[in-house]
């Protein structure tokens, strides 16, 4: 789609006139046959500038994406904490908070900082690049926007994205398991020591039952450790702990 199309669009849709800056047609305009919007990448635009905003959006229309607004950094950052995009495009001139600082308040969150930031700019000298990567930006871009670069940067950035977010599942799931697999065996230790407690009663002189006793109250105490620091630093970690 060109920027007459784009207008001729506006036309059709009298409640888009270019003023809206959490709106424009491109993020609610549903092309024939495409699959429910739940199911696509959202990519969230961050553009003060409504024709820049327009003429990203018609990069991307015939995109499989999910395609959202924000004309200023904090509308970005309140965006980002509703609908966690997998991607933001982010203009560096904006009034009031300017890219830069924008990327570093969304990176500073634990629930978005782990969000794809390319930044866009006119700004193009190896300054504004180094700063832009500094405040946490994972590409930077120069405007005028090159429309297959650009398709091309936002699906390496969103491949790096997915496998980040495998392996953080990964770890999860194996973070569950463990704990799972501890507490069984806290579980089974249980009717050692209880008849431990019992034969304690009778032979209390038992060199043997003192060390058997003795290492079930200590892998007992282990497991319990372990179960402890898993929960607070993941099981590498815990068992580390437990070595030393």
């Amino acid at each position: 789609m060109n920027l007459a199309a784009i207008s001729s669009n506006r036309k059709k849709f009298p409640d888009y006139q270019g003023q809206n800056t959490r709106h424009t047609i491109f993020s609610n305009f549903k092309k024939q046959g495409e699959p429910d919007m739940s199911d696509k990448k959202t990519i969230l635009i961050v553009d003060d500038d409504v024709s820049s905003r327009d003429i990203l959006a018609a990069i991307l229309f015939n995109e499989d994406y999910r395609l959202e607004f924000a004309a200023d950094g904090q509308e970005l950052l309140e965006k980002a904490e509703i609908l966690i995009p997998d991607a933001v495009l982010l203009d560096v001139i904006m009034p009031d908070m300017n890219g830069f600082e924008a990327c570093r308040r969304l990176k500073a969150k634990e629930e978005s900082r782990n969000i794809p930031v390319i930044m866009i700019s006119v700004l193009n000298d190896k300054a504004d690049m180094i700063q832009g990567f500094e405040s946490g930006a994972d590409d930077f871009m120069s405007k005028p926007v090159n429309g297959p670069e650009l398709r091309a940067r936002i699906r390496a950035v969103l491949r790096i994205k997915e496998r980040y977010d495998e392996i953080k599942t990964e770890l999860r799931l194996r973070e569950n398991l463990g704990s799972m697999i501890m507490r069984d065996m806290k579980h089974s230790l249980n009717p050692i020591l209880e008849a431990d407690r019992i034969l304690e009663k009778y032979i209390s002189d038992s060199e043997a039952l003192k060390q058997i006793s003795g290492a079930a109250h200590r892998i007992h105490r282990s497991i319990s450790h372990m179960l402890m620091l898993t929960k607070i630093t993941g099981p590498a970690v815990a068992a580390e702990s437990l070595k030393n």
